[in-house]
């Protein structure tokens, strides 16, 4: 095991929560200006889906200290400034951001979580987060973000291999599931059991 991969998945758990508490910082002195502004609430997660289609991915630059969550009402903003004008606001729009959105929008029959899920490839770390949607009851499971919809998936497990197969990760460092509003569910290292 390398350096970097053991030290990843040792300080994993100190990593998701300077994730989360940067995040809420973040949200505060950046997207408090959207609070204001109204969610749509019990969409299909095919009616969600075809929402984030309008948006165009946006790295996260300095100002996120190169990873944050922003409010799921910025996102709404965005979508609402592209219906009203045909473009989107300049501003940082990564993955995360279309999963919290989704999170919070997605009627809850669908029991959507945000799953977060990193990985090492060719030495370097990265990941993704999307929505985590079904599960329920005789649904089946799915993942929508930035990357479309996709699935069925049999559980949590699955979606993260789906994941690593299309980034074509060597090696996973970690996953963590939140709700809606970004309260940890469950984590751990490596892929979930």
């Amino acid at each position: 095991m390398s350096a970097k991969l053991w030290f990843s998945r040792t300080f994993y758990r100190l990593v998701i929560a300077w994730w989360w508490m940067w995040s809420k910082v973040y949200r505060f002195f950046y997207h408090r200006k959207y609070r204001k502004i109204a969610l749509p609430q019990g969409l299909h997660i095919d009616s969600a889906q075809a929402h984030m289609n309008k948006l165009t991915w946006s790295k996260d630059t300095w100002r996120e200290l190169g990873d944050s969550v922003g409010d799921p009402r910025w996102v709404q903003y965005c979508l609402n400034q592209i219906t009203s004008t045909g473009k989107q606001p300049n501003g940082a729009l990564d993955c995360d951001d279309f999963a919290c959105w989704a999170a919070n929008v997605i009627h809850p029959g669908w029991n959507p979580k945000i799953l977060s899920f990193s990985w090492m490839k060719d030495g370097k770390l990265a990941g993704h987060a999307v929505c985590a949607c079904g599960g329920g009851l005789g649904q089946s499971l799915y993942y929508i973000g930035n990357w479309g919809k996709i699935g069925v998936f049999p559980n949590i497990r699955g979606i993260c291999i789906d994941m690593m197969s299309r980034a074509k990760a060597d090696v996973a460092i970690g996953w963590n599931l939140r709700d809606r509003n970004l309260k940890l569910i469950s984590w751990g290292k490596g892929l979930p059991k």
